[in-house]
């Protein structure tokens, strides 16, 4: 267990109304129950809600506690160095790069379950027909993608072989997939059908593709400032229990069933794009820890919190 330390206590909060916000991509609403069967409105609180339920089951008088900040706004790179500093914030969930695992505190357990991973593209739907006759990586290379500036798939991308067109935000890069200046902008598969329900009415060129799926192993990670060990052990404590009890899987499916349900990656042809970002400690050999194109959602709970049979 790591060793447990208060630094600055007097200045933590115990509210939970005031985790991080960049955590999630959209204003939180309060955390559901885990394992409700009622899908919620949208994935954007799926981080919020995994962290309202570790808090609740590592409560105590000596838990490590956290407090307030705002990231809103910063890049990847400003990011890191404030977990670094651990002088304004504690932690942050973000796909995994080689840099933030060696300078934080890393909990490899994969929050989304890799779901992001599964990579689905927006194109202009006249292109459609072109992307119908890609079977390998080596044709995707005919085709530019584009990509934010401090995205991890950005670097994998482009080792892969592909022409990587970069931007700073979602934003920059749908208009400019719009003007021509790549052909496609892959997004993950919990990712792009909220985005197109925003973006396609402004849009009406906007597709997404239906035929291909990218697939990068990628997990998206708990980072801890190196000044809160003991956060870090309170953290992967909830995160282990959640597993144990089958509570995060439940989580998971409540969350992303219908994105998973839309994708039909079954009837995808899926072409696999090494992570050169994945290091030796990478669980990659816990399938419990994975999503993999199959599974199938756990029973649900009766009103004992029992699974039906």
């Amino acid at each position: 267990m790591l060793e447990s330390t208060f630094k600055m206590a007097g200045k933590y909060s115990l509210a939970f109304a005031t985790l991080l916000s960049f955590l999630v991509t959209a204003q939180p609403g309060l955390a559901q129950a885990v394992g409700a069967n009622t899908p919620p409105a949208t994935n954007n609180g799926y981080v919020d809600e995994i962290l309202a339920e570790i808090l609740r089951r590592t409560e105590g008088p000596d838990a490590a506690v956290h407090r307030p900040a705002d990231a809103a706004g910063m890049s990847r790179d400003r990011l890191l160095s404030e977990l670094i500093s651990g002088e304004l914030i504690d932690y942050a969930a973000m796909a995994t790069k080689p840099e933030w695992e060696a300078k934080l505190i890393t909990i490899r357990i994969p929050l989304r379950k890799g779901l992001q991973g599964y990579r689905i593209l927006f194109i202009l739907g006249a292109n459609q027909d072109a992307y119908s006759r890609v079977e390998t990586l080596e044709d995707l290379k005919m085709f530019s993608v584009g990509s934010g500036l401090q995205w991890s798939t950005s670097r994998i991308m482009e080792e892969a072989g592909l022409h990587v067109v970069r931007a700073e935000t979602l934003e920059h890069l749908l208009r400019m997939l719009e003007l021509g200046r790549f052909k496609s902008l892959p997004r993950g598969m919990d990712e792009i059908f909220f985005e197109y329900e925003k973006w396609s009415e402004k849009m009406p060129d906007l597709a997404i593709e239906d035929t291909l799926t990218l697939f990068i192993p990628l997990p998206t990670y708990l980072f801890v400032s190196p000044e809160r060990p003991d956060l870090a052990e309170r953290f992967e404590r909830g995160l282990r229990s959640m597993i144990a009890d089958g509570s995060l899987d439940r989580l998971f499916w409540k969350y992303f069933q219908k994105d998973i349900e839309r994708a039909g990656l079954s009837e995808r042809r899926m072409i696999r794009i090494p992570n050169p970002n994945l290091g030796p400690e990478t669980p990659l050999n816990d399938p419990a820890l994975w999503f993999t194109p199959g599974d199938m959602p756990p029973e649900p709970l009766n009103a004992t919190g029992k699974q039906i049979d």
